[in-house]
């Protein structure tokens, strides 16, 4: 069911793919790498179409205390 959407972000060149079967503080620094490295094409969303997106949770979510990530 997925492999649709995994093709239309792979056809663009925004899918990023992450190991999650490592720590979660590996993983939740790498989707934050990913999420920085992708932060210039929010230039090409319309602006009518931007949602702001709240990524302070994943300290915790990441086992990390909030000044580390």
């Amino acid at each position: 069911m997925t492999h649709p959407i995994l093709a239309w972000y792979a056809d663009r060149g925004i899918l990023v793919s992450v190991d999650a079967m490592r720590p979660a503080s590996r993983v939740g620094r790498e989707i934050i790498v990913a999420l920085e490295a992708m932060r210039p094409l929010v230039d090409y969303v319309p602006e009518h179409l931007r949602r702001p997106v709240d990524l302070t949770g994943l300290d915790a979510a990441f086992g990390h205390a909030p000044s580390l990530l």
